[in-house]
């Protein structure tokens, strides 16, 4: 970019490298998703002056730490400074979310991520057990086995069942 009112012409400036402590994130993904889905946040490079930078190219990696494994974010480098980190976490629960740009993490990291439970899908839950399929008007005992949109059993012990009878 050209300086403005500088008596030399030809003088382009441009950010300076990324600065890991001037790297900031962008989107709800980078504090919160739902079990089984695939959820996105940004990370927007700065240099040591908190220029974002214009270019791509940088080294920019995230993980979820769950438990004792990981969940790796997919990188997307932009070509402008920003990178889209895509990721899924099967599990329901709070766990870290650690940014790299290089070696070092980016301001804040390690982030909290909390991962609720995707949204109950009825055309895929299903019931099983002795008192399957059941007759009108006599008791019966059945299991009610939730799946998510996801195809997923959610890994969580409540949900709410609404019952009527015609």
């Amino acid at each position: 970019m050209h300086a403005a009112f500088s008596p030399y012409t030809g003088v382009a400036v441009t950010t300076g490298l990324p600065a890991a402590g001037n790297t900031t994130l962008e989107g709800a993904g980078a504090s919160a998703a739902a079990a089984g889905a695939e959820t996105s946040f940004t990370v927007r490079c700065r240099d040591a002056f908190g220029n974002p930078r214009a270019v791509g190219g940088d080294v920019v990696a995230a993980k979820v730490v769950v438990g004792l494994s990981l969940v790796w974010a997919a990188a997307a480098d932009n070509g402008d400074g920003t990178y889209t980190m895509t990721y899924v976490v099967p599990v329901t629960g709070s766990f870290k979310l650690e940014v790299m740009l290089g070696t070092t993490a980016v301001m804040g990291s390690p982030f909290t991520l909390v991962v609720s439970p995707s949204v109950t899908s009825a055309a895929l839950s299903f019931a099983e057990g002795a008192g399957t399929p059941g007759s009108a008007g006599a008791a019966t005992t059945f299991v009610i086995r939730p799946v998510d949109i996801h195809g997923r059993v959610p890994l969580v012990n409540s949900f709410q069942l609404y019952l009527s009878h015609f």
